[in-house]
């Protein structure tokens, strides 16, 4: 229709109503780009929230399972204080002094004497993360990273996956050191997680410089295993924090 107007106009040589149909043709286009350009920034919007949405679901698991963790290695120094202390062992040192760092034991749980009843359940118990990114696992393999406009928070959230890989590469190393241990308690009588009366594990384990140097070792490793993990926790809150914090402030 509008090609007919301009058409009629040329054949009578109405040059104004030409360029008026001209000037609605080129507005209607660049409407249209506007139109078209408002809906695909909002779909990208509603997809950067969803993607930031469902990390930070996966950040609050994490935290969650985290302190899970962080219980179980506190737990198990408080189980080789108790069994180091019962068998006259030399008082255990409050800190682990490493070559480049020193790491402070947090609060300790108390385990009571019905308890102690399962102490090698409490000092065998290693628990680690499986890991929980289905979230950012989403982000990366739709592309869909660059949606993230606040690059501060694109990479701190890149930065923290990284960090988490590199933390179940590290957690092998705790179970790995736990099942040696598990075999040189079965010289002893004892099984991994066995359910004897405190006084008898202890009696066992006064007979053996080796299992108590492994229990010490223990100890050791859940030192470094509690910190790495309140730092992991720690690192998480804070991502949590700053997306909660983008997603409030941000226009969906």
């Amino acid at each position: 229709m509008i090609l007919a107007r301009i058409t009629q106009a040329i054949r009578t040589q109405n040059w104004f109503a030409v360029a008026l149909e001209f000037v609605i043709v080129i507005a209607g286009v660049v409407i249209g780009f506007q139109v078209t350009g408002m809906a695909g920034e909002r779909d990208d919007r509603e997809t950067e929230a969803r993607h930031i949405r469902e990390i930070a679901d996966d950040l609050r698991i994490d935290i969650n399972s985290y302190q899970e963790l962080i219980d179980s290695a506190l737990y198990r120094i408080v189980g080789v204080n108790l069994i180091i202390e019962a068998v006259g062992g030399e008082p255990l040192p409050g800190e682990l002094v490493l070559s480049t760092s020193t790491m402070n034991i947090p609060e300790l749980p108390e385990i009571g004497t019905e308890g102690r009843g399962h102490i090698l359940g409490h000092v065998n118990l290693v628990r680690v993360s499986v890991g929980n990114r289905s979230g950012f696992d989403s982000l990366i393999n739709s592309g869909n990273i660059e949606l993230v406009r606040n690059h501060d928070v694109a990479r701190e959230i890149q930065v923290y996956y990284s960090n988490h890989n590199n933390l179940l590469d590290t957690q092998a190393l705790f179970r790995e050191f736990r099942n040696d241990g598990a075999r040189l308690g079965y010289t002893l009588g004892l099984s991994t997680f066995d359910a004897l009366p405190f006084d008898d594990v202890v009696q066992r384990i006064s007979e053996s410089p080796d299992y108590q140097a492994y229990l010490r070792a223990t100890r050791e490793w859940a030192i470094v295993h509690a910190n790495i993990m309140i730092e992991q926790r720690d690192e998480a809150q804070a991502l949590l924090v700053e997306i909660e914090d983008y997603l409030r402030v941000e226009p969906q």
